[in-house]
This record gives C-alpha cells, sequence and structure tokens, in this order.
C-alpha cells in the first residue's frame, strides 16, 4: 500500500473518531502523524508535498501549514493547475486563523507524553551569564538540548533566568537543578492542586469542558515558555506559560517558588 492509500485510510479513521471525544479522536490521529512524520524526513515530490501540507491542515496546524504552503509556492515553479490547486489551500488554512477558540482544535500526538524523560542535571558550563546593571540574566547554552519541565521538553530559549546581582551561582544552580527535578515528579501534587482549586481556577476562564484534572489532562499539557527570578532570599522565582490540550488549548500561568505551587490561573489573552 503506497502513502496516498494510507492517508485515505488514515483520514476516513480520523473523520470517524473525530466525532466522539477529543481523546478519542486524538487515538485517530496518530495514523496520520505517522504519514507526517515518514514525509517531513523524505525528499518529497510535488504531490507528497501536497499531501504533507493536506495533513497539517486536517490535524489544525494552521501555522506550520501556513509557512510550507507559502514557502512551497515562492520556492518552485509550478504550472497553472498546481498554483491554483496550492493557493486554493492557503486561502483555507487563512480561514482557519478566522475561527473562534473553541473551534478550531490542533491535534497533537501524546503517544509519548507518559514516557519518563531523565534529564542530566545542569552544570555551571552550561549556563551563559550577563550582568547588567540590576541583575545578572542568564540563559542555558544551545548545545543543551534536554531542558525537560513537568516530564515535557521545552526549547532552550523559551526557558529564560534573571538573578539578584550579589547571588550565589553555586546556590543558583543546586536550587535550579532541585526545581527542575520537582516538576519532573510533581504530576500527583499539581493535578491534586488543580482539584483542590477548581472553582477558583474555572472563575478565571469561564468555562472548562474537560473538567477537574486527571493523568490524561496532564498527558495534553505543552510547557510554551517559563521565566525564573533567583530572588534575595534565595530562592527560584517561576512563571510557566502552558496550554491546556484537552481544554482547547487554553492557555495557563502556574507560579511556583522553589518546590511549590504558589498559584494557577487560566489567561484568556492566550
Amino acid at each position: 500500500m503506497d502513502i496516498f492509500d494510507r492517508y485515505n485510510l488514515a483520514k476516513k479513521d480520523f473523520q470517524k473518531y473525530k466525532k466522539g471525544s477529543l481523546y478519542t479522536a486524538t487515538k485517530g490521529a496518530e495514523s496520520l502523524f505517522d504519514i507526517m512524520y515518514e514525509l517531513e524526513k523524505s525528499n518529497k515530490d510535488e504531490n507528497q508535498s501536497y499531501l504533507l501540507a493536506q495533513i497539517y491542515y486536517k490535524l489544525g496546524w494552521k501555522w506550520e501549514c501556513e509557512k510550507f504552503v507559502k514557502t512551497h509556492i515562492s520556492s518552485n515553479k509550478l504550472n497553472y493547475l498546481n498554483q491554483w490547486k496550492w493557493r486554493r489551500l492557503l486561502n483555507k488554512v487563512e480561514d482557519l486563523f478566522e475561527l473562534g477558540h473553541y473551534e478550531l482544535v490542533e491535534f497533537r500526538d501524546l503517544r509519548t507524553a507518559e514516557k519518563r524523560n531523565v534529564p542530566p542535571p545542569l552544570l555551571r558550563s552550561d549556563f551563559i551569564f550577563n550582568e547588567e546593571v540590576n541583575f545578572i540574566i542568564i540563559s542555558i547554552k544551545p548545545n543543551f538540548n534536554d531542558v525537560i519541565l513537568l516530564n515535557k521538553k521545552v526549547l532552550n530559549d523559551e526557558v529564560e533566568f534573571s538573578a539578584e546581582k550579589e547571588s550565589n551561582i553555586t546556590n543558583f544552580i543546586e536550587n535550579t537543578n532541585s526545581h527542575f527535578s520537582w516538576t519532573n515528579n510533581f504530576h500527583k501534587e499539581l493535578i491534586n492542586y488543580y482539584n483542590d482549586n477548581y472553582q477558583q481556577i474555572l472563575s478565571s476562564i469561564g468555562r472548562l469542558d474537560y473538567g477537574k484534572a486527571d493523568d490524561q489532562w496532564y498527558n495534553g499539557l505543552k510547557v510554551d515558555s517559563v521565566g525564573f527570578h533567583y530572588n534575595k532570599d534565595e530562592s527560584l522565582e517561576g512563571l510557566y506559560t502552558i496550554y491546556d490540550y484537552y481544554n482547547m488549548n487554553s492557555g495557563f500561568h502556574i507560579e511556583t517558588l522553589d518546590s511549590s505551587i504558589v498559584k494557577l490561573y487560566y489567561n484568556t489573552d492566550l
């Protein structure tokens, strides 16, 4: 069976599963993801490139699809029919940007969400330190590619640090490693905190279709960015921005202090 026949079967199954819950639809999308990964790694002809663009569109990946389609149109000499076909798809993709927050699902492959990630500890040599007037601005070097928070991979440039000018750097690194280890083992603590404070959290957004948290909810979380500040008391303050897949990818923040959750609230502007 060639890749186009596989796509037609996967698309048919996906459409069937989409009539159920988001969980069943996500499971039903797995075959589409497999084809997507295969195409992304291969040298594609014109038809295979268009197939990949269609998969991005089917999965609700509007940003990836728009970028891919525009790049293809600008980088290839297309005949009239292919030009029309690609521009028609681009128009459909741009329509996705007009949909409201609860109208578009950007499907994700969650098969690896339960896999335990054990990152190496950060060393002093893994950081870049820049002294400014009032603070030390700290970042993780690009070649350290194993930033794991909440047992989820986070891009290095989405993790930012600042510290007081007189901070003990050795203590800062120890606190940072301790905090990272805590977040990678605190999924039950986060679920309990969420459920214990559910009504207050609900009031910050007004609508949570999934209801109270469980392991499935946790597996769907995606850490978008994190900012840390090492304060005068030598405590590590954290502000996480997280997207909640099972609540229509709504964004929320978690405020932390060392190894404790201070506050959790949704942000309707995300």
